[in-house]
């Protein structure tokens, strides 16, 4: 892009070059830099996009420098702002030929979405003197063959559609231009586990059914027995196509979801996934959100998988009968049960098992790290997947269960499994669950039922609180293949695997009575068993669902051992002395403003959550938690606030002396966060949109901090202490407008092990490369800038 004469000094090409960008923006500077460039630049920031905006300087006549073409190379999207003056600068004709060149070597890896800002497309195509008399001035002091170079990138741009300004309003354009970015760019691919065998003919024959070069709209159902690996073939179809998609979605564990509050959820994210947009106070019911998906979604072009889909009526509630997909459109749909559905026009796909070779691959894979297997073993292998049918779950988990075992462990497992018909897959898979230590069965049965999709940190708390010993049991549950730990940090369990868990909570499935379970997920059953006079020592937690709802004393006086507490809308009322002694996990959603209860005291809660609630600083749950207001809950942890608008402060945390995670989210009133300073076990702090928020307390006391992350904090103007904090190793201010110094963080060797990221933050970010510390390592903020001073 071309600044014109700007003179600030810019960053070595070392330094740029390493870091890899959504955005590159090519734009000629004193025809928009002031206005709408810069506008576009702060809103893509404040989106968490990384973008490279060129501004660095450069010495007159000079070629282009090397980082400009890595920088381009390493850009996902190119977006040219054409304007009057574009094609008098050199500069951005180089860009622009650059930027043709790397989508040519690759064109599915790379994009070019042009912005005709105040010239139309038919002036870039050159079928007006508009940018002709540009080139024609070019030629003369570069030559005949730049000339063309740059005349075939411009008419070459000029055929890709694009956003043009028009009369449209800055703002309204500047919104519409970052909804469509957001899309492009949100991560689309769905994990995908390791030692995949025998999945390629699959992927090719439902790719064949699916047939997307074609027109029209295809149905496919994906059915077979569970653990066979239909989820997987899924993922797999959706990363392979979503690219040709504009609007994709995947919606998992749809049969888990199925109750009224999950398949809303699944509502929203299906809105949200193929918009962009958030859909969080639109749907309030089931209703609402079928009505407003085949509004979103009618005549749209979508891939669109739902995953373990049971029952007709969860496509009911999605719209999924109703909706006139656009053509070209794809539904891909898994399923145990083939007669789902009933219409003629749905194309099925069967996943079959894996034959003996593949099976003995696959399970060599996790018991021994290798295939074949070693020729001592390869009998007795073959012999125990025999007895799993071919089922690829059964193999990982039987597999990793003897990984290192003697043989005398593997002739074991083999007349377990002798013992077992082929057709129960869970009692073979309940092999391995035997094969735990009670302390390791409670965790995975924890898991089962409360935590899968649930971050591993938080559930550790509780479980250490219990006197577990937990990181070792989660380690030996990922090495048995029970359970995996995604990128995010959070649980997965194969829906088998869960299903065998909460199996085994109900006991014997022909005598089901959830008065006896240990834990009660299942919110319908758990509202009519709170209810019930007889004492439940046996029941360790329960999640709660019933807004109107108020839970008495008397009802929790049946449940003395409960640890974990789920509730979602109602209250409590009545007098709760000497209750919750055993309680560990509590999370609350839309909590009653008006607090019924006394002497409310869960003096040994370690985790608290609290969200969508209109709780405000005189809160009477608040006092209720001993003395005044937090500082009874001594042994807390970790506490979440999540979308309280009327809350305006904290008081009273300055004797959470154990508090290692507090988390703000979206506390529009939120002002002041009193003793926060003196939270000196404090690791993690989390501030998420608290726009009013002005000032912290000095945080140098803090000396176990690890994690700071302040986004949107508008009104935020100084963070005073950093430069004490020699523990911090992740550092992030985004969208704190208002925010200017960090005191003496620049001059201490704090930044030295520290992962620096800023954006959004203008008067910060101007002082840090234009100001005295400009000798910062700069590939460690957000959004880039280079400055250059040219005279073409």
């Amino acid at each position: 892009m071309d600044m014109g004469n700007g003179s600030e000094a810019g960053t070595s090409a070392g330094e740029q070059s390493a870091i890899d960008y959504d955005i590159f923006l090519s734009f000629r500077g004193p025809d928009t830099r002031q206005g709408f460039t810069d506008c576009l630049y702060h809103q893509m920031l404040e989106a968490n996009i990384r973008v490279f905006l060129d501004e660095e300087e450069l010495h007159v006549g000079e070629k282009i420098a090397d980082e400009l073409p890595v920088a381009i190379q390493k850009s996902k999207i190119y977006i040219p702002i054409f304007s009057k003056g574009y094609a008098s600068s050199a500069w951005c004709l180089r860009e622009l030929a650059h930027m043709v060149d790397c989508k040519k070597s690759k064109p599915s890896e790379k994009e070019i979405v042009p912005i005709f800002y105040d010239v139309k497309p038919r002036d870039v195509k050159l079928k007006s003197q508009r940018y002709v008399s540009a080139l024609e001035e070019h030629e003369e002091k570069f030559g005949r063959q730049t000339r063309q170079k740059w005349e075939d990138a411009l008419k070459s741009v000029a055929q890709i559609k694009g956003w043009e300004l028009k009369k449209q309003g800055h703002w309204k354009f500047i919104q519409l231009v970052l909804q469509e970015i957001v899309m492009k760019l949100k991560t689309k691919d769905k994990y995908v586990t390791e030692h995949l065998v025998g999945m390629d003919d699959p992927v090719e024959a439902v790719l064949k059914l699916l047939d997307v070069d074609s027109g029209g709209l295809r149905f496919v159902l994906i059915h077979g027995m569970g653990g066979i690996g239909k989820t997987t073939l899924a993922k797999m179809l959706f990363n392979k196509l979503n690219s040709l998609f504009d609007q994709c979605c995947f919606l998992g564990n749809v049969r888990e979801s199925s109750t009224s509050s999950g398949i809303t959820n699944l509502q929203k994210q299906l809105l949200s996934d193929t918009s962009g947009l958030r859909f969080q106070d639109q749907i309030n019911d089931v209703d609402d959100g079928i009505k407003v998906i085949l509004q979103r979604l009618s005549n749209k072009k979508v891939l669109l998988v739902l995953d373990d889909v049971d029952d007709e009526e969860q496509l009911q509630k999605l719209a999924i009968n109703h909706i006139m997909f656009g053509l070209g459109s794809r539904v891909i749909m898994t399923s145990r049960n083939k007669s789902i559905i009933k219409s003629n026009k749905t194309l099925e796909y069967e996943v079959k098992p894996l034959d003996d070779v593949r099976s003995l691959e696959l399970f060599s894979r996790h018991a021994f790290s290798r295939n074949p297997p070693p020729d001592d073993y390869v009998n007795l292998s073959r012999q125990i997947i025999s007895r799993t049918g071919g089922l690829p779950l059964a193999l990982e988990v039987i597999g990793s269960l003897v990984y290192r075992q003697n043989k005398a462990s593997w002739y074991d497992l083999l007349d377990n499994l002798r013992e077992i018909p082929h057709e129960k897959v869970q009692d073979k898979l309940k092999i391995s669950y035997n094969a735990l230590n009670h302390e390791q069965q409670q965790i995975f049965l924890d898991i089962a039922c409360l935590f899968v999709d649930e971050d591993k940190t938080i559930a550790l708390y509780m479980w250490k609180d219990c006197e577990f010993r937990p990181d070792y049991s989660i380690q030996v549950l990922v090495c048995t293949s029970l359970i995996k730990i995604t990128d995010h940090n959070k649980f997965w369990m194969h829906d088998q695997l869960r299903d065998l868990g909460r199996k085994i909570v109900r006991g014997d499935m022909r005598l089901i009575d959830p008065r006896k379970q240990s834990r009660l997920w299942d919110l319908e059953m758990a509202n009519n068993i709170i209810g019930t006079k007889e004492r439940k020592k046996h029941i360790e937690a329960i999640c709660l669902w019933e807004p109107t709802r108020v839970y008495t004393s008397k009802e929790f006086s049946r449940l003395p051992n409960m640890r974990f507490l789920m509730l979602a809308g109602g209250n409590f009322n009545g007098d709760f002395e000497n209750q919750f002694s055993e309680l560990r996990y509590m999370t609350c959603t839309r909590v009653s403003r008006e607090f019924l209860a006394i002497n409310f005291h869960p003096s040994n809660l370690v985790v608290l959550k609290l969200s969508y609630s209109s709780i405000t600083e005189e809160w009477a749950g608040w006092s209720q938690f001993k003395e005044v207001q937090l500082g009874g809950l001594v042994q807390l942890v970790e506490l979440e606030v999540w979308k309280s608008d009327l809350l305006e402060g904290f008081a009273g945390l300055s004797s959470l002396k154990r508090l290692k995670l507090l988390t703000l989210i979206n506390c529009p009133n939120l002002t002041a966060i009193q003793g926060l300073g003196s939270l000196d076990s404090l690791e993690k702090l989390d501030i998420w949109k608290c726009p009013k928020i002005r000032s912290l307390d000095d945080l140098s006391d803090l000396k176990k901090l690890k994690t700071l992350m302040i986004h949107y904090c508008e009104e935020l103007q100084a963070v005073e202490g950093l430069d004490e904090l020699e523990t911090l190793t992740i550092l992030t201010f985004h969208g704190c407008r208002s925010l200017k110094s960090f005191s003496n963080l620049f001059n201490s060797k704090v930044l030295d092990k520290c992962l620096l990221h800023i954006s959004g933050c203008p008067d910060l970010e101007a002082g840090l490369f234009f100001g005295r510390f400009s000798t910062y390592k700069k590939q460690k903020v957000g959004g880039k800038r280079r400055k250059r001073k040219r005279g073409v």
